[in-house]
């Protein structure tokens, strides 16, 4: 119960019409890609006992010189190792084109040398869906020096991982 008209305005107004305050927010993770993608790369990884705090980090916020980022998965082996799914697949040539240049300049901004390396574990369109600019969209990557890598290849690079860090 507010003691005053203005008060109980104020509230109303804060509580729902008004911007949150605070940082940067990080960019929703179901824009580039679904939970279930995300889960599966997880899974794969948790399957293999990789993650632990001195394996492979899960959910792992780096600050970049513009903004905090969230990628899926992180780990250093020489260098510091930006794993992030990423769904090729939308119907539409400007979100999959979007995406790519999401995860492309989460990586440059975190990038502070050559030891940073990003890696895209990617869901393409099936035989039957439209590229929609699925190729373009890797190419994005590809430019900056990403690694991708098809989710219908995830155990290959799971086991890639695991040797790395063993």
């Amino acid at each position: 119960r507010a003691p005053t008209m203005d008060s109980a305005l104020q509230w109303a107004y804060s509580t729902y019409v008004e911007e949150p305050r605070g940082g940067p927010r990080p960019i929703n993770s179901q824009a580039m890609a679904p939970i279930r993608l995300r889960a599966r790369l997880w899974s794969a990884f948790e399957r293999r006992s990789l993650i632990s705090p001195n394996g492979v980090r899960r959910q792992v916020v780096i600050n970049g010189r513009h903004a905090p980022w969230t990628f899926d998965l992180a780990y250093k082996n020489g260098g510091l190792n930006l794993i992030s799914s990423i769904a090729l697949n939308a119907p539409t040539v400007e979100t999959n084109l979007g995406r790519a240049l999401v995860f492309r300049g989460m990586v440059e901004d975190v990038r502070d040398s050559n030891t940073t390396h990003g890696i895209a574990i990617v869901q393409l369109p099936g035989a039957e869906g439209a590229d929609a600019g699925a190729h373009e969209a890797a190419s994005i990557l590809a430019d900056s020096h990403v690694e991708i890598v098809n989710i219908h290849h995830l155990k290959v690079f799971v086991d890639r991982v695991a040797t790395e860090l063993a």
